[in-house]
């Protein structure tokens, strides 16, 4: 069986993070080889900030203090690379996160410890770049 190669890199304004690919989305990348189909879907749908500071790991299923979550404004495929995108205009709240994860659906699939401030003055670009190829 072909082993599977992901990463999660989170880009918030200027600073990057690395993210941890959660074990259940391993799992099932996994899987896809042995079945050949996905039983859950991995698409992402939403980005997430939190104020929780436990250091993030494969086992995480959740952020551990998730405060806001917000729908994909875009999302891009191309040679096995995904980047999703929320951009929070300079109209919205204040924010102070430690946290950033990216999900599809109810299903986290990577999480990344992060020390991000927005005033609502300033705006906001919250990305996740999810690669997955065979290793």
């Amino acid at each position: 069986m072909p082993a599977i190669k992901a990463s999660a890199t989170g880009r918030i304004g200027d600073e990057n993070y690395t993210g941890v690919i959660a074990k259940t989305v391993l799992d099932e990348l996994n899987g896809l080889f042995l079945t050949g189909t996905l039983r859950l879907s991995l698409k992402p749908t939403h980005i997430a900030l939190g104020s929780g500071t436990k250091v993030a790991t494969k086992y995480d299923d959740a952020l551990e203090n998730e405060f806001a979550r917000y729908p994909l404004t875009q999302l891009t495929q191309a040679n096995g690379i995904t980047t999703a995108l929320v951009n929070l205009p300079a109209s919205g709240a204040n924010i102070n996160a430690t946290e950033f994860g990216i999900f599809a659906g109810d299903i986290l699939i990577a999480r990344a410890n992060v020390d991000i401030s927005k005033n609502n003055n300033s705006i906001l670009n919250l990305i996740w770049t999810l690669t997955i190829q065979e290793a």
